[in-house]
């Protein structure tokens, strides 16, 4: 593939919140159909996101719930968003 090519492709940027791992696998699976489909995926814990230094446009949020914190981490995710865009 071309320099070109490479620097136009669409990315994606997949966040997972997961106490047990099983959205981290399924983040990973998404990550790799992406990559499959000539995006540039990159595959992030919700809790380690920065609206400082990654302003975002489109993301995919992958979570599983069936635990109680895991909520809690949603919120502030959410917030964070929230104020990167205003």
């Amino acid at each position: 593939m071309l320099q070109a090519e490479m620097e136009a492709r669409p990315s994606l940027v997949i966040f997972y919140g997961s106490q047990t791992g099983n959205a981290q696998d399924v983040a990973e699976r998404i990550g790799r159909e992406a990559e499959r489909r000539h995006l540039d995926a990159t595959i992030i814990s919700m809790d380690t996101y920065d609206p400082v230094q990654c302003k975002l446009k489109t993301f995919l949020l992958v979570t599983l719930i069936y635990a109680t914190n895991i909520h809690m981490n949603i919120y502030i995710f959410v917030k964070k968003v929230e104020f990167s865009v205003n």
